[in-house]
């Protein structure tokens, strides 16, 4: 059975509805006065994304089901022990590249007071908190996997690797202007991310472990980073400038890139996945009689380098 929309018709669909939905959620939120507490409160933005990251996930899912009439699981979920592997390293990555960049942050004003608190570490209720705000960061981040990798590569897949990984990269950035606002810095930090996950994706073919290294992220992020909450585990004395959060970044995704393709490189930079490669395949031989809005490319054409 063919597709109601084109591809471009379904991303833009899908885009128009995430906005409408995120705005929506937010204005809530303000209307009920809670919205300060997405920004202070760790327990609260935690149970906050495993709302949102629950529902929208399946918002998308029905999305794939009825506009694309695809089968969402055959977006790729599966975990085998290499990807556990790639995942666990990844994590480690996220964590060390996040810890040095603290240290090295603090160590340039030693003088002005920034304030280590790893005593937190031996806290019980403090290890809750953070492993709480790690579920949170999973479920949020799989919502933002499946629309902005799943959903998109499998509306994007007709253009060469490289072009699909920017053009989803780019929408990844656009769909954080509700929380982070028009601003170049965010939206540029989301953008690399954007790519490093894409690539995740791409080669392992599974979203649960493009989610993992994105959670990972958010979740060092927060405690060695993001001030604002309770669980941070440092007290800059001087916030961190943009350049220096971007600094940091790019740095963390070039070496994730390296090790995606350590692990999954064998078969070429550019192939995709098996699972992904089959399911694009069948997708390029449906019938499609509204033809438009992306351009078409040979099958080879996606499976092989610029």
């Amino acid at each position: 059975m063919s597709p109601r929309f084109n591809p471009f018709a379904r991303i833009s669909m899908a885009i128009v509805a995430y906005f409408v939905s995120m705005f929506a959620f937010l204005g809530v939120l303000a209307v009920m006065d809670q919205l300060e507490r997405v920004r202070t409160e760790y327990a609260f933005l935690a149970s906050m994304n495993i709302l949102v990251g629950l529902w929208l996930t399946a918002a998308v899912f029905a999305a794939y089901k009825l506009l694309d009439r695809g089968r969402p699981f055959r977006l790729g979920f599966a975990v085998r022990r290499k990807d556990l592997a790639f995942a666990a390293a990844a994590v480690t990555a996220s964590m060390t590249t996040a810890i040095v960049f603290a240290f090295a942050a603090a160590s340039r004003e030693p003088g002005l007071g920034t304030v280590f608190r790893l005593e937190k570490l031996g806290d019980t209720a403090f290890l809750g908190a953070a492993a709480y705000g790690f579920l949170g960061w999973l479920i949020a981040s799989m919502q933002e996997e499946v629309l902005n990798r799943g959903y998109m590569f499998a509306n994007l897949h007709r253009l060469r690797p490289l072009g699909m990984l920017l053009a989803a990269s780019f929408l990844f950035a656009l769909t954080h202007i509700p929380t982070k606002g028009l601003h170049m810095y965010p939206l540029l930090i989301h953008f690399i991310g954007g790519l490093c996950y894409g690539y995740v994706y791409l080669k392992s073919g599974s979203l649960w472990i493009s989610s993992a290294v994105h959670a990972a992220h958010n979740w060092a992020l927060d405690l060695w980073f993001n001030d604002d909450y309770g669980v941070s585990l440092v007290s800059f004395a001087v916030p961190l400038t943009d350049g220096t959060k971007l600094l940091q970044q790019a740095l963390l995704v070039s070496l994730i890139l390296v090790l995606t393709y350590g692990f999954y490189g064998r078969n070429g930079i550019w192939t995709p996945a098996d699972n992904l490669n089959a399911l694009w395949t069948a997708d390029r031989h449906r019938p499609h009689p509204h033809r438009g809005g992306i351009r078409q490319g040979s099958a080879a054409s996606a499976d092989t380098a610029l």
